[in-house]
C-alpha cells in the first residue's frame, strides 16, 4: 500500500506543485583555498544569494560535496541567506556532515530574522560521514521574504535547492505514509493520530494550509470547522515527513 499511496501523490500533486526555482551551486565560481568568506550572486524568480562565513567547494571533495560544487557553512551567524523577491512556498534543499569531528549538528531556518525550524542532531561521531538528508519545509509567504540556512556544532555542507511558488505543495510532501500517523481518514469533526506528530499541518488541494500544531499519540485535531471535501495532513513523525490524505465528511 505504501508504494501506491507513493506513485498516487506523485501522480495527483504534481500539478498542484508549481516549481518556482532551483540552484545547485554548479555554475558558481569556487572559493579559492580554504579560508571562509562572503559571496553574492544572483539566481532564479530573481532571487539573491548571499553567503558569509562559508565557502563553494569544488565537486569531488568525499569530505563534503553532495553533488558538484556544494556549499560548506560554518557554525554561528553567517549561513546561506535567499531573498525571494516574490515569496516562496515550499523550500527543498540537501544536507550533510562537513569533514571528520565527531560534534553533533544542526540545519537551522531562519524566515526574516526568526527561526522556523531545526533538523534533528545529526554527524556525531568521528569520521567522514557521506549520508545525504533530504530538508522541505512549507514557508508560504506572498510577500518578499528572506530566508537564512545556518548550521550549529561544526560545518554543514547544502546543496540542490529547490522552491515551489506561495500556496503551492511540492511533491516532496507526499512521498512517505505511516499507517499508524491518522487513524480515521473519513473524518467527522476530528482527526485521530496514532503517533507523536510535530509540525503538523492541514492543506487543502490547492496548497493553502488550514491547521497547524504538534499533536501526541492518541490525541484529536478538531476541524469541524473545515469544509467538506478532500484534505493533506502532512508532519514529522520519528523525524521522518509523512502524508496521508483525509475525507472531512
Amino acid at each position: 500500500m505504501k508504494k501506491i499511496y507513493s506513485l498516487f501523490a506523485v501522480v495527483a500533486f504534481s500539478t498542484v506543485a508549481l516549481a518556482q526555482g532551483a540552484e545547485n551551486f554548479d555554475s558558481r565560481s569556487t572559493t579559492s583555498g580554504t579560508g571562509y568568506t562572503t559571496a553574492t550572486f544572483s539566481g532564479d524568480a530573481g532571487t539573491t544569494w548571499d553567503l558569509a562565513d562559508g565557502r563553494m567547494v569544488a565537486a569531488g571533495n568525499a569530505d563534503i560535496t553532495i553533488s558538484g560544487v556544494t556549499t560548506l557553512i560554518r557554525q554561528g551567524a553567517g549561513g546561506q541567506t535567499i531573498t525571494f523577491p516574490n515569496g516562496v512556498g515550499t523550500l527543498n534543499f540537501q544536507y550533510r556532515k562537513g569533514f571528520t569531528s565527531g560534534t553533533t549538528r544542526t540545519i537551522q531556518v531562519y524566515v526574516d530574522g526568526a527561526m522556523v525550524n531545526e533538523t534533528p542532531g545529526f554527524g556525531t561521531g568521528t569520521g567522514s560521514q557521506p549520508t545525504v538528508y533530504d530538508y522541505s519545509y512549507a514557508i508560504n509567504s506572498s510577500a518578499s521574504v528572506v530566508v537564512r540556512v545556518a548550521a550549529t556544532g561544526a560545518q554543514v555542507s547544502i546543496d540542490n535547492f529547490s522552491w515551489t511558488a506561495p500556496g503551492s505543495l511540492a511533491v516532496a510532501d507526499f512521498k512517505k505514509v505511516n499507517p499508524n500517523f491518522i487513524k480515521n481518514t473519513l473524518v467527522k469533526n476530528e482527526i485521530v493520530f496514532g503517533s507523536d506528530v510535530k509540525d503538523l499541518k492541514v492543506y487543502t488541494l490547492s496548497g493553502a494550509i488550514v491547521k497547524t500544531g504538534d499533536v501526541k499519540n492518541g490525541s484529536t485535531l478538531n476541524v469541524a470547522e473545515l469544509a467538506k471535501g478532500n484534505y493533506i495532513v502532512t508532519g514529522i513523525v520519528n523525524n521522518e515527513p509523512v502524508s496521508q490524505k483525509i475525507l472531512k465528511d
